[in-house]
């Protein structure tokens, strides 16, 4: 199920306090199909540009965007998630929550719908974010920093979360997983889990595939709400909902992408956008266990070209049936 199938639960009105929800989802414009060519073969030349061109765009997002921790695979939910959101008012809450839960649900993972699940994505609203977040990785350590490496980005990349004065901060926790057992992989809590093996098993004469995946295992959502006055909430929750689910690097420069995590930084950005949900497609649909980084970028990439060329299809036979 594609992610526009449902984006109308971001035109729920919550009444007084909820008015920016009435705001209808984005709408997906069409391009204008090219007028007819007298010339195939400089047609063919000119989709062959155009497919490689696209190619090229989407392996730099997939790479880019949706980067794990150094030396690791791009990490991605298993299957089931419970969502958890605190401090916020109810129909707020409840709307965030279920939104995240739709699009899960179209990637292929099963939401817990108890309110009482234990939490692996934490959301939280606060009016005071850097106290909030000192109070939380104070509470549980362990639970932002499992490992010194191969888990996360990094010290630094804590620090930055830890300071950050973004509207939405982040932060994820993966763990690599051993394939056929779903037993962890490293050493937890050591300080160089360096001994972890990506050894190359080989699966139906494919030398492609390793024998270690990387799973999300948690994480946590800080919404500084005086900055997001006055943004559109329905827009928020399809933020929330891409870092909640994918890979991203919040210190990555996401300006030369078509992408939600643009929200506070480009006008006219409104939610999820089709790269964005194509690249979400791809990462839950590609193979769990590639033998590196860059195999697992490659075929997520492909996957996204694939997904735009059947789409540009579709839009011309239907400019064509008209």
């Amino acid at each position: 199920m594609k992610l526009g199938l449902f984006s109308a639960l971001t035109a729920l009105a919550l009444g007084p306090a909820g008015g920016a929800l009435a705001q209808t989802a984005r709408a997906q414009t069409a391009p204008v199909p090219a007028a007819a060519s007298s010339d195939p073969d400089g047609d063919r030349v000119g989709d062959i540009d155009v497919v490689a061109a696209t190619r090229r765009a989407m392996g730099t997002y997939a790479r880019e965007v949706g980067s794990g921790p150094m030396g690791r695979l791009s990490p991605r939910w298993d299957d089931r998630i419970c969502v958890h959101v605190a401090f916020m008012d109810a129909e707020h809450a409840t709307f965030l929550r279920d939104r995240v839960g739709a699009v899960a649900k179209a990637i292929g993972l099963s939401p817990d719908p108890s309110p009482d699940c234990r939490p692996d994505i934490s959301i939280f609203a606060s009016d005071d974010p850097d106290a909030l977040a000192d109070e939380l990785m104070v509470a549980s350590p362990i639970s932002f920093r499992p490992a010194r490496r191969a888990v996360s980005l990094g010290d630094a990349a804590l620090e930055a979360f830890r300071t950050s004065d973004a509207p939405v901060r982040w932060w994820q926790v993966s763990l690599p997983l051993m394939s056929d057992s779903g037993q962890v992989a490293i050493p937890l809590g050591a300080m160089e889990p360096d001994m972890m093996s990506r050894s190359v098993t080989v699966r139906n004469g494919s030398r492609l595939r390793g024998n270690v995946r990387d799973d999300l295992v948690g994480v946590t959502i800080i919404l500084d709400m005086k900055k997001l006055e006055g943004v559109p909430f329905n827009a928020v929750s399809d933020y929330v909902a891409f870092v909640a689910l994918a890979p991203a690097d919040p210190r990555v420069e996401t300006d030369g992408f078509d992408t939600v995590l643009n929200l506070f930084e480009r006008p006219g950005v409104t939610g999820l956008t089709l790269t964005d949900e194509d690249y979400l497609f791809a990462l839950y649909s590609a193979s769990r266990d590639p033998m590196n980084a860059s195999i697992q970028a490659s075929e997520i990439a492909d996957r996204m070209t694939t997904e735009r060329r059947r789409r540009s299809a579709e839009q011309r036979r239907v400019a064509a049936a008209e």
